[in-house]
């Protein structure tokens, strides 16, 4: 099980459950869907049963940034 923690742009937290097979459908939701595009979810963050975090994303002011995984080995980064 997988806890996904949102919160928005008003202040306003909301938290969503998911299992491995619908985790991923919800990260894609929530930082590439209308709402992310917008600026109306500012922060994503899931962890797992033993609190562990798993995913951490913000927003920057123009797009959701992937903070938690660190991405830049995967995007040519160092």
């Amino acid at each position: 099980m997988f806890k996904v923690i949102i919160t928005f742009s008003n202040g306003d937290n909301h938290t969503e459950e998911h299992t491995e097979s619908s985790i991923v459908g919800a990260l894609a939701r929530l930082t590439h869907g209308p709402a992310a595009k917008g600026g109306l979810i500012t922060e994503v963050l899931t962890v797992d049963t033993l609190d562990c975090t798993n995913f951490h994303s913000k927003w920057d002011g123009s797009r959701m940034k992937i903070l938690f995984p660190d991405m830049s080995p995967y995007l040519g980064g160092a």
